[in-house]
């Protein structure tokens, strides 16, 4: 993950471009979950959820060297991958946003995973934990006999 590894972008400044850019885009709401590093929004009629992972403060205990980090350093490296991981979601929107407005995809296609449903999950949370029931190992399928 070396995308904005060095980011000096504030948090709080990356989710108000986030928030401007689908505002900009046609977003009808925005709304910010800041315990859970969530952002949601209304997208051409769709409630869209995206979440920021955080990462395990125990990740940053030691340096490269193998040292203890003291526990505000911890608190630095951890702010740090958080400000990163904020500008990667601000780019992977940006890119899905500009496939959706040349053509080369739709928005049902580049959002349909995060889009949230009646109970609160997204499609995504519903359908890819089904996947190893249903879908086939190998393309052997698009080629046996199924030519017309």
């Amino acid at each position: 993950m070396s995308y904005a590894k060095n980011t000096k972008v504030l948090i709080m400044k990356t989710q108000a471009e986030i928030q401007a850019l689908l505002l900009q885009k046609g977003a009808t709401q925005f709304a910010l979950d800041w315990e859970k590093q969530k952002i949601l929004f209304n997208y051409k009629g769709k409630v869209v959820r995206f979440g920021v992972p955080k990462p395990k403060r125990d990740e940053f205990k030691h340096t490269t060297t193998g040292r203890v980090r003291t526990e505000d350093s911890i608190d630095v490296f951890f702010e740090q991958a958080m400000k990163q991981r904020w500008r990667q979601l601000l780019l992977v929107i940006k890119a899905k946003i500009e496939a959706i407005e040349i053509g080369i995809t739709t928005m049902e296609e580049e959002f349909l995973s995060y889009f949230v449903m009646h109970n609160g999950q997204t499609i995504g949370e519903t359908i890819i934990p089904q996947l190893d029931n249903g879908v086939p190992r190998d393309i052997g399928f698009l080629t046996n006999g199924s030519e017309k």
